[in-house]
């Protein structure tokens, strides 16, 4: 009888790669912009727009997410849907031509004081064999961030307060970058943490 090692040296593999993903950096996030919000900046009510591109609508939910656990007063997702949904907007025309009129203006019918919009790129798939196995076991293993860019806006003129870009493009290990690792990194490097 013949025994097969290829399973044990595949997790023995992948036990290694998960360890050693610790040690290694997390994915790049900055701030834009001259300064960042510290956790005493007053946002007011926040509205959470559906971001431009794939599953932007989950990054913005988990943003709400993130806000929610730090004390910020957060309008729900299904508040802001239904508002863009009142005006016959999708995410494509928000961020067109005139989108930014139209996002202040949502923004305020729904008694918002800043908002925040953005963007994000999706990775469809790992491209390392270790790495689409390890994903089949995590969660939400196919919806990884590229990147990410998010603008938290006062809704009474405009002005942008603070900005930060998550750029999720690399293998950490064995792991990619999630919805909600963007989504955290977005937050902490607009507040500094």
């Amino acid at each position: 009888m013949t025994m097969s090692y290829r399973p044990l040296s595949l997790a023995v593999l992948l036990l290694t790669s998960i360890l050693s993903t610790a040690c290694l950096n997390r994915p790049e996030v900055r701030s834009e912009g001259s300064r960042e919000l510290s956790a005493e900046t007053q946002l007011g009510s926040v509205a959470v727009f559906p971001f431009n591109g794939h599953y932007g609508d989950m990054l913005a939910s988990r943003i709400s997410y993130e806000l929610l656990q730090r004390g910020y007063g957060i309008i729900p997702q299904e508040r802001v849907r239904a508002a863009l949904a009142a005006e016959d907007l999708g995410t494509g025309e928000l961020y067109a031509g005139d989108g930014h009129a139209r996002i202040m203006e949502v923004a305020g019918k729904l008694g918002a004081d800043t908002v925040i919009v953005g963007t994000v790129t999706a990775r469809e798939r790992a491209d390392n064999q270790l790495t689409q196995v390890a994903d089949q076991f995590r969660a939400a293993a196919p919806l990884k961030v590229k990147k990410a860019r998010a603008e938290f806006l006062r809704v009474t003129d405009g002005t942008t307060l603070a900005a930060a870009t998550f750029q999720g493009d690399r293998e950490y290990g064995v792991f990619t970058p999630n919805y909600r690792d963007a989504a955290r990194g977005l937050v902490e490097a607009v507040f500094g943490e």
